[in-house]
């Protein structure tokens, strides 16, 4: 720091002296405790300064190098900062919206029903409460919707006050999570190769009908168990990669009979099971079972062989009994 001594203590050579790079100045006449204390106040004022801007550069390389979206807000809250995920996140600059409302910077959409999602700055800044992992749509500027989990806390004043002075969010794109997700739970309830529901899924939309038809006896169905015939001969004599054509053809041609409200499921292997939904008679079932077993007249022409192949259905009807 550079404390001027000068002579010239006039207004133009004070702001002159100050405009050149000082940091303070001295006139003569001084005595050493003036002096003393102004070099203090000196070093004083350039150790703080040193320490925010070392503070200011750790606090820029950390926002810079985070994989959240962070956006710092004032009491009003107004923007003061902006890290680069969130500008990409956003689809902004940080120069552009330095200063703008936090509410109009950030459009939030409820998760689950798109409606109007939270105010940040009611919530946050005239509440004092802190969100964790809310789960918000953001819409950016150019108008896509992104999922993100958003994470908000005031930024507290002095110990005599309990008004805070900003508040930082944090924002987290979780479309990939998502996907995991789905994949997840697809993978929980769904064939991989047929992608038919699995026998769980199956079991559960069972007990639905069986809850529907309790209450509503106009809502009856039937169940099918469909196995087809001789399939371990195929998967040994042509490999399982020709049965696993069977099977996809199989699924198929079962799908081609159904109604929409019906489900076919695989069970795993060459079994698969059928829910027939609004079936009221025996004769009902036996006119889809009769089409089913149709399908499969027809040869199946695997890796240029056409094999022909059967099935066997059992058939059970609901029963006020069971």
């Amino acid at each position: 720091p550079i404390v001027l001594m000068t002579a010239d203590e006039t207004t133009q050579g004070v702001v002159h002296g100050l405009e050149s790079g000082a940091d303070d100045f001295v006139g003569k006449p001084f005595d050493n405790r003036e002096l003393e204390i102004n070099i203090e106040i000196a070093l004083y004022k350039h150790r703080t300064e040193r320490a925010l801007l070392e503070t200011e550069g750790r606090l820029n390389t950390t926002l810079s190098n985070i994989s959240d979206g962070v956006i710092g807000t004032d009491r009003d809250g107004r923007v003061f900062i902006l890290n680069p995920v969130a500008e990409s996140l956003l689809k902004v600059n940080s120069a552009e919206v330095r200063g703008m409302s936090i509410r109009q910077l950030l459009e939030l959409k409820d998760f689950e029903s798109r409606g109007h999602g939270i105010d940040l700055k009611s919530t946050v800044l005239r509440e004092g409460r802190t969100l964790q992992t809310e789960r918000q749509h953001l819409v950016s500027r150019d108008g896509s919707e992104i999922p993100v989990e958003l994470n908000a806390k005031p930024i507290p004043g002095d110990s005599h006050s309990t008004q805070s002075i900003g508040m930082v969010v944090s924002i987290r794109d979780i479309s990939q999570q998502l996907n995991y997700e789905a994949q997840i739970r697809r993978n929980a309830f769904y064939d991989p190769l047929t992608s038919l529901p699995k026998r769980t899924l199956f079991l559960d939309r069972v007990d639905n009908a069986i809850h529907r038809a309790r209450h509503r006896t106009e809502d009856q169905f039937a169940v099918l168990f469909i196995d087809v015939d001789h399939f371990r001969t195929v998967n040994e004599g042509l490999g399982h990669g020709a049965g696993d054509q069977v099977i996809l053809e199989v699924s198929r041609r079962i799908g081609e009979v159904l109604g929409e409200a019906d489900t076919v499921s695989r069970f795993g292997g060459d079994i698969f099971g059928v829910l027939l939904e609004n079936r009221e008679t025996i004769q009902e079932v036996l006119t889809t079972v009769d089409a089913v077993m149709r399908r499969f007249e027809a040869s199946f022409d695997i890796n240029n062989r056409a094999l022909d192949i059967s099935c066997c259905i059992g058939i059970v009807l609901s029963h006020e009994h069971y």
